[in-house]
This record gives structure tokens, C-alpha cells and sequence, in this order.
């Protein structure tokens, strides 16, 4: 079994922690981002991968920089066979992966070379993916490019949101690592690589997101519309403005009503429980909205305490 430094930041990284503890992989030490404030009292919080490993009695190193020689000296001093990164938040220099025995692995939430980069989970489904999955990379220089050494992938269906997305591929995450390490040891045993190169020109790349990247588009088609919903759920969230108000926008579902000739972004019926939006080519039905300093409501719940204009123009 390897020795490992494992590399990991948020909640998607833990179940691969466990996993490498529980199969018996020799964890040497566990590197994760640094403390950050958290809450209206701005205490520092610990991030899910130090939480874990806490519990699981590791070592913890969190620097502040990849390439200030500190991570460097911390893998070089632990001696391990192999770097695994999972969501750590930073690109690793040459240096760092070279001072491991055979270098770094990545486990990577998409079908590589389809969605390179931060937000892989999310723009799968902006962009109406139905089928997403893991990826092991064996990683070099640059962002997810590395030789692929296992893909599982896993159906997107049109319940899912960014969350359950994230989720599921969290948990597959742990299950195609450690098909990977054994497909490793396999091929160090007996000689071969069976790795295979990505074919770059079929590359895309998904970019951090930003509040921004939630706000909603009228003008774009229902279906466009009803995927961003649910891929920025539960963050950064759908929006849009309404009288100079946030709208959030939580759940929605495209109807069989014609918007021809109608204003995008307007709302044509806001009474009987429904809420319904022109988009470019129909209605989108608002099932669940909140406004500033309320709950999310589902939209009759809303409707029977509140009233929304029709007519208004969503911005």
C-alpha cells in the first residue's frame, strides 16, 4: 500500500480522506487551506479536510502559499510515494509533485476534458450535461490536463441540483480513488501504464463562480433558464431584480405556455398559487422564491401574504 499526502479543502474532499484511512493507505500528512472567519463574530473556522482529519488523528499543514518553498519543505520531509488531491484550491508547482515518489493525483468532478477548472459540478448542469462523473488525473503543470487513470461517471437527471450534483460525485470521488490506486499498484507491479492522454481539443473550461454568475438572463430559453436555477442551488442562487429588490430564485419548472410576442422577464400571472415568468420561448413557473430578510417560500405559501405585480418586468 502507498504512503500518501493527502490535499484537500472543502466537504467533496472527506469522503477520499476517509476512504484512504479506512483502506489502510498510509497517510503521512494532510495539507489544507488555511483558517478563514467565518459568521457575524468572524471566528476562524476549520475547513471540512481538517475537521476530518482531526478526528482521524493526522497531521495537519495548512500554508498560506503553494510556491513559498514551506509545502515544498513539508513534502519533501514526509517522504511519501504519492500526493492525492482532491479539491485542495491550489495548483501545485513542479517542485511540490516532483519531491513525491511518483508525483500527484487528482480527483477531478467531471468527465475530463469536458469541464476543466473550479466549478466542474455546476456548469455541467448550466449547460444541461446528462451525465457527469470522477476523473483521476496523474497531474503535471497545468489545470487538469494530466494523463487520465480512471473515469466513472454517474446520470444528471433534471431533479438534480448543483447540491445533490455535488454530493453524489463527492461519494463516487472516494469509490474511483481507490480503483485508481489499486489500477496503480497493478501497473507498477507488473511494469506498464496504462494511462491514456486527454484529448485536449475537446477541452472546456468551467470558470469560479460568483454571485454574478446566478443572475438570470430573461432573454435565454426556459430550458437554459430552468438548468441555471438548479445548478447555482445552493450557491451562489438564482436571481433576479424585482422593483429594486433580490429575488432569489430556488426552484422552477418550464410549462407548455407560449411566451410569443410577450417581453421577456415579465411576470404574466401572479395569483392562484402560480407565479409565471415569459422567458424566450414560454413560461418558467417560480416554485420557490425569498426575498431580503425573509424564508424561501413556495410560491402559493408566498402568494397568500404577499403580493407580487404583474406586468413588472424581472431585471
Amino acid at each position: 500500500m502507498y504512503s500518501v499526502i493527502f490535499m484537500g479543502t472543502p466537504d467533496f474532499a472527506v469522503p477520499c480522506l476517509k476512504m484512504l484511512v479506512a483502506s489502510g493507505f498510509e497517510v503521512k500528512g494532510v495539507v489544507t487551506q488555511p483558517d478563514k472567519p467565518k459568521g457575524r463574530g468572524q471566528h476562524l473556522s476549520f475547513s471540512p479536510v481538517k475537521e476530518c482529519a482531526l478526528e482521524l488523528g493526522l497531521d495537519v499543514f495548512q500554508p498560506t502559499k503553494a510556491r513559498d518553498g514551506a509545502l515544498l519543505k513539508y513534502v519533501t520531509d514526509k517522504d511519501a510515494d504519492l500526493i492525492i488531491t482532491a479539491a485542495y484550491g491550489k495548483i501545485l508547482p513542479t517542485q511540490v509533485l516532483s519531491a513525491a515518489r511518483l508525483g500527484g493525483i487528482n480527483v477531478h468532478a467531471s468527465i475530463l476534458p469536458k469541464y476543466r477548472g473550479p466549478a466542474p459540478i455546476q456548469y455541467a448542469i448550466i449547460n444541461g450535461e446528462t451525465k457527469s462523473g470522477i476523473t483521476i488525473i496523474h497531474m503535471d503543470e497545468g489545470m487538469d490536463t494530466g494523463d487520465i487513470i480512471a473515469i466513472d461517471e454517474i446520470d444528471v437527471t433534471e431533479k438534480m441540483t448543483g447540491g445533490d450534483l455535488h454530493d453524489a460525485l463527492s461519494a463516487l470521488g472516494a469509490v474511483t480513488l481507490q480503483r485508481a490506486l489499486h489500477i496503480m499498484m497493478k501497473d507498477e507491479k507488473i511494469g506498464v501504464s496504462t494511462r491514456c492522454s486527454q484529448n485536449h481539443d475537446d477541452a472546456t473550461y468551467a470558470p469560479m463562480l460568483t454571485k454574478q454568475t446566478g443572475k438570470i438572463d430573461w432573454t435565454k430559453s426556459a430550458k437554459d433558464i430552468f438548468n441555471l436555477v438548479r445548478a447555482v442551488n445552493p450557491w451562489p442562487t438564482a436571481y433576479s431584480g424585482y422593483k429594486g429588490l433580490t429575488m432569489k430564485i430556488w426552484e422552477c419548472e418550464i410549462t407548455d405556455k407560449s411566451s410569443e410576442g410577450m417581453t421577456a422577464g415579465k411576470i404574466c400571472k401572479a395569483s392562484d398559487g402560480e407565479i409565471l415568468v415569459v422567458t424566450a420561448d414560454c413560461m418558467i413557473k417560480i416554485i420557490c422564491l425569498q426575498f431580503p430578510s425573509s424564508k424561501k417560500m413556495l410560491a402559493d405559501e408566498y402568494l397568500r401574504g404577499h403580493a407580487l405585480d404583474a406586468d413588472t418586468i424581472l431585471e
